[in-house]
C-alpha cells in the first residue's frame, strides 16, 4: 500500500529542509532560557546565509563559504549581545533593528557586487556535498 521508498524519501527532505528553522528555534530556547527574547535570529540566519554566498563565490569554496557564514552571524550575534548586555537596550527593539540591518544590507550589497536584480545562482558558486540518508 505504501511504498518504502517514498516514504524514507519523504522523512529525508523532510529533516534536510527543517534543519536550519529547528536549529534556529533551538537557539531561540536557549535564549529564552538565559532571559533573553531574540527575534534577531532571522537577521543573523540571512546574514549567515548570504555571508556563505559572498564567501564561498568569492573564494571558489564550500568551506570558506561555511566558515563566511558562521563569522557574519557571528558579528551580528555580537551586535546584538552589545545593544542589549552592554547598552541594556530592550531586546524586542534590537532584534527587529537587527534583522532590519541585515535585510538592508543584503537587499544593498547584492545588487552592488554581483549587478544582478532578485534571486540568483552565481557561477562558480560551490555547495556543501550532499548527503543522501536514506541509503546508509
Amino acid at each position: 500500500m505504501f511504498d518504502s521508498a517514498l516514504i524514507l524519501t519523504l522523512l529525508s527532505k523532510t529533516l534536510e529542509m527543517s534543519a536550519p528553522i529547528l536549529l534556529a528555534a533551538m537557539a531561540g530556547a536557549i535564549c529564552r532560557q538565559a532571559g533573553i527574547v531574540n527575534i534577531g535570529l532571522e537577521g543573523m540566519m540571512l546574514a549567515g546565509a548570504f555571508g556563505g554566498v559572498l564567501f564561498s563565490y568569492l573564494a571558489h569554496s564550500a568551506a570558506v563559504g561555511l566558515l563566511g557564514a558562521i563569522l557574519c552571524a557571528l558579528v551580528l550575534g555580537v551586535i546584538f549581545a552589545l545593544f542589549v548586555l552592554s547598552l541594556r537596550g530592550n531586546e524586542i527593539v534590537s532584534g527587529l533593528g537587527l534583522n532590519l540591518l541585515a535585510v538592508g544590507l543584503a537587499g544593498y550589497i547584492l545588487p552592488v557586487l554581483f549587478n544582478v536584480q532578485g534571486a540568483f545562482s552565481p557561477l562558480g558558486l560551490q555547495g556543501l556535498p550532499h548527503w543522501n540518508i536514506s541509503n546508509h
